[in-house]
């Protein structure tokens, strides 16, 4: 036989929806039993995850799903758990809807869950043989682009760096003008261009005879 009380204060949880439990404020460091009574019209996996309360407003702040956790299977039909639990945490049921109510009359309330995936890998289904090869060929274009674009670049740096040092190798100095290419050396007058080479002889003989003295 199965007793079910009050049939109508279960409250159905879809798959994909969570039933949050608050733990009573000031009660953190005490744990406390949780009487569940469930009707699955299939099979269904229960997993709990651990989650923060603002007593104020009575919303959860923060879901811990790194920490959720496998609670029971149930069966197709009535089933009645009994665990204690130390905290507030969500309930979640994977691979259908089931109708849960508590034995004790604990304050629960059901909510959309789109924050966290209680699927463990070993339950997800196998993908498209076909997507996983287009997402294979993907990287591996991807990869092989990347590749392509930094031997590119290592090429362009390489003709950019053989163009400068040919480009200074071609570049001669320019000479200095400090006057030593200057005819008559370092020490020598310069001849302007035209000039006489030397000044014309002054004819300094004495006019009259040639004894030399001045005409009287």
């Amino acid at each position: 036989m199965q007793k079910l009380n009050m049939i109508q204060a279960f409250a159905e949880l879809p798959e994909g929806m969570d039933a949050t439990f608050v733990h009573p404020e000031g009660q953190g460091d005490q744990s406390r039993l949780i009487k569940m009574r469930l009707n699955a019209p299939q099979d269904v996996n229960l997993y709990i995850t651990p989650v923060e309360i603002d007593y104020e407003t009575g919303e959860v702040v923060q879901h811990h799903g790194d920490a959720a956790r496998f609670l029971a299977h149930v069966s197709a039909g009535f089933e009645q758990i009994e665990f204690f639990y130390q905290g507030s945490f969500c309930l979640a049921a994977l691979g259908g809807s089931v109708w849960l109510d508590t034995a004790d009359n604990t304050a629960f309330s059901v909510e959309a869950s789109d924050f966290t995936s209680y699927a463990r890998l070993w339950e997800r289904e196998e993908r498209d043989p076909r997507i996983l090869e287009v997402e294979r060929m993907a990287r591996h274009n991807r990869d092989a682009l990347m590749a392509q674009m930094e031997a590119d670049r290592a090429e362009f740096a390489a003709k950019m760096e053989a163009i400068e040092k040919r480009v200074s190798a071609n570049v001669t100095p320019a000479q200095s003008n400090d006057g030593s290419g200057a005819q008559g050396g370092s020490g020598g007058a310069v001849v302007p261009t035209g000039a006489p080479a030397v000044d014309p002889q002054v004819d300094s003989a004495p006019e009259g005879g040639g004894s030399g003295e001045p005409n009287a």
